[in-house]
């Protein structure tokens, strides 16, 4: 497996407006970018026209999906909020919102490896469907080093660990104003970046090597923070992304 990844390629399943995409080309990584809504996958493309054909970024109109290769299925544009577009259509309308059924293309995770490559480092934030990229990477026989995912959970860490995975971090995205990127840089080359809460931002290396905990550890955090949230939500806001990395 090891032999066979390729170091400075990057997945990022949930291209949006392309905010992570940038950060990790401009450390010099190639990415290859999975976005569902055909919208933003042509602002991408205008946007990133010369990494595009300076064959640094491929952006792919497709929805990951455990459907079979080049499957129609639905996917729920939230035209409002558009990053909480989803083939899950509870999940896209969530806070009452209206959305719009189309027609998309599907492809699973071992279909993008494939044909783009075995990728060094995985973000995954597809909005309902983060179970599904689970369920895929922890059956593909060309993991990651290391992965994102929007959330977390005893499904996530348990599946991740019995795969390899035995290093966990939890990021509040919420709090990205507060991180900047380590310089010199731990993974490619440094690229200054003002992070928002609608990015992954730090991954790999870069992320707080004393922040990595177990398995146990991680979902206890998790279980205290989901605890301290529901008691005063003002005192543990944001959101939580779940990093892995895979054992050597």
């Amino acid at each position: 497996m090891a032999n066979s990844m390729e170091n400075d390629l990057i997945f990022d399943l949930g291209f949006h407006n392309g905010s992570d995409t940038r950060f990790y080309l401009g450390k010099g990584f190639r990415v290859m970018a999975l976005e569902a809504n055909p919208k933003l996958v042509e602002k991408g493309e205008q946007e990133f026209k010369a990494e595009i054909e300076a064959g640094r970024l491929v952006i792919v109109n497709r929805a990951l999906s455990a459907h079979a290769e080049a499957s129609s299925i639905s996917f729920f544009v939230n035209d409002e909020k558009d990053d909480w577009s989803s083939t899950n259509a509870e999940w896209a309308a969530k806070g009452g919102h209206s959305v719009r059924e189309i027609k998309v293309q599907s492809i699973t995770l071992d279909g993008l490896i494939e044909q783009h490559g075995h990728p060094y480092y995985i973000k995954c934030d597809i909005e309902g469907e983060d179970k599904s990229f689970i369920q895929q990477v922890t059956r593909s026989d060309k993991k990651p080093k290391y992965l994102s995912v929007e959330g977390g959970g005893p499904f996530y860490i348990n599946s991740l660990s019995s795969a390899g995975y035995s290093n966990f971090q939890i990021v509040n995205q919420f709090l990205h104003f507060k991180k900047a990127s380590p310089e010199p840089a731990l993974e490619g080359t440094f690229f200054a970046t003002r992070f928002t809460a609608v990015m992954s931002g730090l991954f790999g290396k870069e992320l707080p090597a004393e922040r990595w905990n177990s398995g146990p550890v991680t979902l206890d955090l998790l279980d205290r923070f989901k605890q301290l949230r529901a008691l005063d939500p003002e005192l543990a806001p944001g959101w939580i992304d779940l990093h892995a990395r895979l054992d050597d």
